[in-house]
């Protein structure tokens, strides 16, 4: 006969004051790979949102996740005031091998832009059925200004905040480049 025991479930939060003491988190990654986690993230990560004690949260959405849940989890995020973005590899940058990475994730590092969820309507323009899984999503928060330069890095990284080479613009003033 199977044994069956139902073990206790614990919450970020209650991790987070007893075994923390409720200090300040910098970085919290979570990847627990279950269904429901808009109501986990709602449950068990409500104090410390709310009390602004983590300054980077990243999770990963993979298959169990829907495109309502992560619109839904996206915006409990942004009532928090945390800015939220799909972390992507760039792997067509010009700075992909200036600089040597070893750790996880192994081909899928290397020099990294993110590109916003918070403040862009989801539903018109995500297309679930054609994103790949599993994709990383970052969460700063919104009053740490300085963790921004990591986006500014980034963006860098990838030549996203390269300028247009002047000779590939028109010279009769209309904006339109080659």
């Amino acid at each position: 006969e199977p044994l069956e025991y139902l073990a206790p479930a614990v919450t970020f939060d209650g991790i987070w004051a007893q075994n923390l003491r409720s200090r300040h988190v910098d970085f919290l990654q979570i990847d627990i790979g279950a269904a429901g986690m808009f109501e986990m993230f709602q449950r068990g990560l409500s104090k410390i949102l709310t009390e602004r004690e983590v300054s980077i949260l990243s999770f990963r959405v993979d298959e169990l996740w829907t495109k309502a849940e992560l619109i839904s989890v996206v915006t409990l995020l942004d009532k928090h005031e945390y800015f939220s973005m799909f972390k992507m590899v760039c792997s067509g940058s010009s700075q992909v091998g200036s600089f040597s990475y070893v750790g996880p994730g192994g081909a899928g590092a290397g020099p990294t832009t993110y590109l916003p969820l918070s403040g862009i309507e989801l539903e018109k323009v995500l297309d679930w059925e054609r994103m790949p899984v599993p994709q990383d999503v970052f969460a700063f928060d919104l009053r740490q200004p300085d963790i921004f330069r990591t986006v500014q890095l980034g963006d860098s990284q990838c030549d996203a905040d390269e300028d247009l080479d002047d000779e590939s613009c028109a010279a009769d003033g209309s904006g339109r480049c080659a």
